[in-house]
């Protein structure tokens, strides 16, 4: 199974063509590139943007897409990052994006600018979970047929948290897919702690 690759933002344009010969054999099981480029590469552009596109060009021609994270936070990052050919695709978040309106509008943008959307999520609740996920539809159509998510933000949380809520999506697959609840709302129930009134449906 491919899976990407998260370089965190720690690499040199030198270290993204040195890892590119490095890993050559198994990139057939590299689906994508994640932000190998610094966090601020769209608001302080330098002399490394030209290396940064030659080094983005040449994993894409490996087969392997290079996506922007940290540095994709809303559309205005989305144009940007595409007018300097840094990547591929962009992993667009509710919570860098400022809500759901935020995302919906950056995939749209990416869609239009030929950039394959990602529909990723921070550490989270179930809640969290939810709710981005329920953009996938949405995030799909704007940013075509190709769009691909990593919603495992509420597999990361606490157990203190993650046992605040129950329902909503649901892993299936060994872990592999995401199953969409069909209750109301996102799916999501507040568990009914002793005392408590009625369970809240979110």
């Amino acid at each position: 199974m491919e899976r990407p690759l998260d370089a965190n933002a720690a690499w040199t344009p030198a270290d993204a063509f040195a890892a590119l010969d490095a890993l050559r054999a198994f990139l057939p099981r590299v689906a994508a590139l994640e932000q190998p480029f610094p966090v601020d590469v769209v608001d302080s552009p330098g002399g490394d943007v030209d290396a940064w596109a030659r080094a983005v060009a040449a994993w894409r021609d490996a087969g392997v897409l290079v996506v922007a994270d940290e540095s994709a936070r809303d559309a205005r990052d989305v144009v940007r990052l595409a007018s300097m050919r840094l990547c591929h695709g962009v992993n667009l978040k509710v919570e860098k994006a400022g809500g759901a309106r935020g995302v919906l509008c950056a995939s749209r943008v990416a869609s239009e600018l030929g950039l394959r959307t990602w529909l990723g999520i921070m550490v989270s609740t179930g809640l969290g979970c939810s709710a981005t996920a329920a953009l996938l539809a949405a995030t799909a159509a704007g940013g075509g047929d190709d769009a691909f998510s990593d919603l495992d933000g509420d597999l990361l949380a606490t157990e203190c948290s993650r046992a605040r809520f129950e329902g909503g999506v649901e892993w299936v697959g060994d872990g592999l897919g995401l199953a969409l609840s069909r209750g109301p709302g996102h799916g999501v129930v507040e568990r009914r702690r002793p005392g408590a009134g009625r369970t809240s449906v979110v």
